[in-house]
């Protein structure tokens, strides 16, 4: 077998392949710039909404709609994430032994304001169901009533019941039930297929520790997942130190994933690819260079959307010491497209470990 070859390339080959990478995504990213601009008439009218005053009122692009959700609701959770802080370092520092029990009455507290207490409720049945499910200690159970559960979200007549009996203030409303669904399915699955072989003495401890995991506030949303059995091992552990390293780096990761958001919030304003893309004769009619652009800025789009929208939430479960799973890397630096599934680009690392610790490490059978 050949030895690999570890010799690193001379500066000035390096150097070139930057500036040439670099200038190349650039051009090609300005010509769709101007697609867009020349093709504005041809664009669909209800992909824009009114930007920042600040700005003069510019057109925005909300054509991402998983961007444009999140973002909106973001303003809604806020003043929970940051009382999540706050309040958890109080009882963190003078009443320890109640962190658990803060986390779950704050978490329902936040969402019974943000969701509504019917949708909440519906969440926490769903909740009870796989806890009840996990002390019939059946695997196939476990996963038989999950799927069942996650059939519900592509079920017009369950759709139809919830709007019936759960007041929604609009779609999007909605939208958010069906969401935050789909995450807790992850979380209740992983929590039960730990607890059907768990045996311990105390099924209200149990009980507790199943629904403080699936609705802990900071992951609640958009994640990022941390199977059960990582959350409690982490949850339980030491409290790190507050040193002034340690405050400096959570400031500068929250403010780092800030600035991505405003980032991107920011360039909707002038750079209208996202619309562009669901106009399909302008695609046809693509040369390459604005093709290329066109594919280029909305890989790193999707990129930086997801460092944001798994980045904050991480950011927050750090002031708890949780240790969540990285962020994506930079999908420019990766060549092979089965890399996606490698080194953490988007959720790979999330499927992997569900993937890993709840079918082939448990197994169905």
């Amino acid at each position: 077998m050949a030895k690999p070859l570890n010799s690193p390339l001379p500066g000035v080959e390096v150097a070139f392949y930057i500036i040439s990478w670099t200038v190349i995504c650039f051009y090609s990213a300005y010509e769709t710039y101007l697609l867009a601009l020349g093709n504005m008439e041809n664009l669909n009218i209800n992909d824009f909404v009114y930007g920042w005053r600040i700005l003069g009122n510019r057109w925005k692009d909300i054509s991402n709609y998983e961007w444009h959700f999140w973002s909106s609701w973001f303003w809604e959770v806020l003043p929970w994430y940051c009382s999540h802080i706050l309040l958890g370092r109080l009882v963190e520092r003078f009443n320890f032994k109640y962190k658990k029990a803060f986390f779950l009455v704050h978490s329902f507290t936040a969402l019974c304001y943000v969701m509504g207490p019917l949708p909440v409720t519906y969440m926490a049945a769903h909740v009870f169901i796989m806890f009840a499910a996990s002390q019939l200690k059946s695997v196939k159970l476990v996963w038989c009533l999950s799927l069942a559960l996650l059939s519900g979200l592509n079920i017009s007549a369950v759709h139809t019941l919830q709007k019936t009996y759960m007041t929604f203030t609009n779609e999007e409303h909605f939208y958010l039930l069906l969401f935050t669904s789909a995450m807790m399915n992850l979380r209740y699955t992983s929590a039960a297929m730990e607890f059907v072989n768990k045996k311990s003495d105390s099924k209200w401890k149990d009980c507790f520790d199943f629904f403080t995991y699936c609705f802990y506030l900071p992951l609640y949303f958009t994640g990022p997942l941390l199977t059960y059995d990582q959350f409690e091992q982490q949850i339980n552990g030491p409290v790190k130190t507050w040193t002034v390293s340690r405050v400096k780096y959570l400031v500068r990761e929250l403010m780092r994933i800030l600035l991505w958001a405003a980032f991107l919030e920011f360039i909707l304003h002038f750079y209208y690819f996202n619309a562009l893309a669901f106009d399909l004769h302008a695609v046809r009619s693509m040369n390459r260079w604005p093709l290329g652009g066109l594919g280029w800025s909305q890989g790193q789009f999707f990129h930086v959307k997801y460092v944001v929208m798994f980045g904050l939430p991480a950011v927050i479960s750090k002031f708890d010491s949780l240790n969540p799973p990285a962020q994506p890397l930079c999908i420019s630096r990766i060549y092979l497209y089965s890399d996606m599934w490698k080194f953490r680009c988007w959720k790979p690392v999330i499927l992997e470990q569900q993937l890993r610790n709840l079918v082939f490490r448990q197994g169905i059978v």
